[in-house]
């Protein structure tokens, strides 16, 4: 029996799910005539039994897909180039079964795995394939998960997002799901029984993420479940109104593409059409082909779904930086020079004060960054702590190097009376666990309840590169400017 269709725009159904002993509010649409929200555009057809799609960024940003379902003759894999051209991408051949697959891309978190390496399944219980960037070389079988009786045309996920150690994360047919070091070595999360299908890593920040942020989503489409797994292996099941079939965080600047079984079609949109979601989870499902957001609402303490988009069938979709025929490549970030930190504090123009809170920001690009702090205007007051994430990426305040708090005659930071209301500070720290990153910020307190404090924050990692850039109105959280008693001790 065909499900309804439930469309984005009239959030009118609460759902209660019960996780961890606590209950929590899905907010679910349910209203048919809403619009949707994503323009889809089709920019290849006639595709050979497509399955698999991910970004591969070796030597250059392009798409790879795995094709000829479900004999995997004469290939398996093709990369689809900007100019819409595909070619074989290996000799590999045969791997039966839904080929699902990961490409490892650049990140903090690589754990020993090669940006552009690519992970399947073989079509053979237990077996992983390990494929050179390159496509000229494979380990097949490159794992054999111990007593596996499942297929793992479910999915893969190499954690980019450091919540898992930057380890492989598989999924069966079974329901099993195991972590894979980069040497091989698998150990299994946890035995849940359902076939699971669609999977992703979540970062550990808990205002974008509530009770999934730091663990893996892998979904359950029999069940219409999304699993929640931790590090130890417990598992919560989220019946969210959705039948996953592939899940995915929405990150910045990146296209979307994919593959539509049904249709034999390559979907795509471009990046600016996400940019109020970054950070978000998208969910996928196979039939209805419907493409779902799901945001955490931290102030209602719900997860709020919001169905963007429909085709007959979806497989497997993702984001990436390359750009195909009509959808064209996204912008690359702007460079920007780092701070010279000076090699002691510089005493600020006031210093009887100290400045705490914290929040998140989302900036014009759709970065998402949560920070924390306690900072004084002298510095040898201490403590001053800062710390801030992003999209799986950590930085962690080692030494400030200048500070100045000033009194911006426009802002009021009453309550409490303050004498100053903005600081700004460089500093040095540990960008992901490495040591010599630099960071330039500035936090405001414009009063109670904080929806008007600014904050702006660039950190450059020990290389000199631009890591985070962004600036604006909290969304959530407060900044709180306090007096205190003054001491030196230069």
């Amino acid at each position: 029996m065909k499900r309804p269709l439930l469309v984005a725009g009239f959030l009118s159904a609460i759902i209660t799910v019960v996780a961890l002993g606590t209950s929590f509010a899905v907010v679910q649409p349910d209203d048919a005539s809403a619009p949707m929200t994503i323009g889809l555009t089709p920019i290849a057809i006639g595709f050979n039994n497509p399955i698999g799609i991910d970004h591969h960024e070796e030597p250059t940003p392009r798409v790879v897909m795995s094709v000829n379902y479900p004999t995997g003759l004469p290939y398996n894999f093709e990369l689809v180039a900007q100019d819409g051209t595909r070619t074989q991408f290996s000799s590999i051949s045969g791997l039966t079964e839904e080929v699902k697959i990961a490409a490892v891309r650049s990140s903090s978190c690589q754990a020993g795995f090669t940006p552009g390496e690519l992970f399947t399944g073989t079509g053979i219980p237990g077996q992983i394939a390990r494929i050179s960037p390159d496509g000229s070389s494979a380990q097949i079988p490159w794992v054999t998960l111990p007593g596996e009786t499942g297929l793992l045309r479910g999915s893969l996920f190499q954690d980019r997002f450091c919540s898992f150690g930057g380890d492989l994360i598989v999924v069966t047919t079974a329901g099993n799901a195991w972590r894979v070091t980069s040497a091989g070595v698998p150990s299994l999360l946890v035995s849940l029984g359902p076939h699971l299908e669609g999977l992703t890593t979540v970062p550990n920040d808990p205002v974008q993420y509530g009770p999934w942020a730091g663990k893996i989503l892998a979904g359950a489409e029999g069940q219409g479940c999304v699993y929640s797994i931790d590090a130890q292996g417990s598992a919560q099941c989220w019946q969210l109104g959705i039948n996953p079939e592939d899940i995915d965080i929405i990150p910045p600047v990146q296209n979307f593409f994919g593959v539509d079984f049904g249709g034999a079609t390559l979907w795509g949109a471009d990046f600016s059409q996400f940019t109020s979601m970054v950070g978000d989870v998208l969910i996928a499902q196979e039939s209805p082909g419907n493409l779902w957001q799901v945001h955490w609402d931290a102030g209602s303490g719900a997860f709020q779904t919001t169905l963007l988009a429909q085709v007959p069938q979806w497989e497997h979709v993702t984001f990436s930086s390359a750009g195909i025929l009509a959808i064209t490549p996204p912008p690359s970030p702007t460079p920007t020079e780092p701070p010279t930190p000076t090699p002691t504090p510089t005493p600020a123009s006031i210093l009887n004060g100290r400045m705490n809170g914290g929040g998140s920001v989302i900036d014009t690009s759709g970065v998402r960054a949560s920070h924390g702090f306690e900072l004084h205007c002298n510095p040898s007051n201490g403590p001053n702590n800062l710390e801030v994430n992003w999209m799986g990426n950590r930085f962690h305040l080692e030494s400030l190097a200048t500070v100045v708090c000033s009194d911006d005659p426009t802002i009021a930071p009453d309550p409490p009376a303050a004498p100053f209301d903005t600081y700004h500070g460089t500093g040095t720290g540990r960008y992901n666990g490495a040591s010599g990153a630099t960071i330039e910020f500035t936090f405001t307190d414009a009063g109670e309840p904080g929806k008007y404090d600014w904050a702006q924050i660039v950190i450059w990692d020990a290389g000199g590169s631009v890591v985070l850039s962004v600036s604006g109105n909290l969304r959530s959280g407060n900044h709180q400017a306090l007096e205190e008693e003054v001491t030196y001790n230069w």
